[in-house]
């Protein structure tokens, strides 16, 4: 305890250490410091498990490395050659419908493709606006379960193949022709399911 002039006690306090200094000291943590020190605290048996486990860890994912690439080359060739084999379909006959599936496995996973040709019913798409409308996927099974069975009914569909997509434009432009076209379209349907056998 020291005493100043004015009679005054002051206590020995410890000084303030600037942050800087305890950054430097040696025993300070650095990076790495805790992996170092739990390694440096191993014996050799368990530094050898260790090394034993890390060099299996490398090998497996090497290993599946490996395999996804392998998937991917796979892949790209069964795409390749599921492209390859519609592209080969005979897509001159109109009345044909083809269906292509493939289910192809690549790194990420499993993906299915999935490819068709035949006509569509460009008319009543266009006036539903939806190719799934259950008037429109209607019209489509009795074009391909009916229609194509007769002379008549192909060549109709002949002439529909040609004519369909000009006036599918025609509808989509003019409003009010789209409504008059649902509406004619909905009593075919009607008509049709009232009055023909279909399979």
């Amino acid at each position: 305890m020291n005493t100043n002039q004015g009679g005054e006690h002051k206590e020995n306090l410890p000084s303030h250490q600037n942050k800087r200094d305890i950054i430097n000291q040696p025993n300070s943590l650095k990076p790495g410091s805790l992996i170092d020190q739990s390694l440096s605290n191993l014996s050799q048996e368990q530094i050898q498990n260790l090394m034993a486990k890390a060099a299996e860890e490398a090998l497996r994912l090497e290993v599946k490395a490996r395999e996804q690439n392998f998937d991917y080359k796979s892949g790209r060739q069964a795409l390749e050659d599921h492209i390859e084999a519609f592209s080969n379909l005979d897509k001159k006959d109109f009345t044909t419908r083809h269906k292509l599936s493939s289910e192809i496995k690549t790194g990420a996973g499993r993906m299915r493709i999935e490819s068709k040709t035949g006509g569509m019913c460009f008319v009543a798409t266009a006036t539903y606006g939806d190719a799934s409308h259950p008037d429109v996927v209607f019209l489509r099974y009795f074009r391909d379960k009916v229609l194509v069975n007769s002379w008549g009914g192909r060549q109709f569909i002949f002439f529909y193949w040609h004519i369909g997509p000009a006036l599918a434009k025609v509808v989509m432009a003019i409003r009010p022709l789209k409504k008059i076209a649902r509406l004619f379209l909905e009593s075919v349907v009607y008509f049709v399911k009232k009055f023909c056998v279909i399979p």
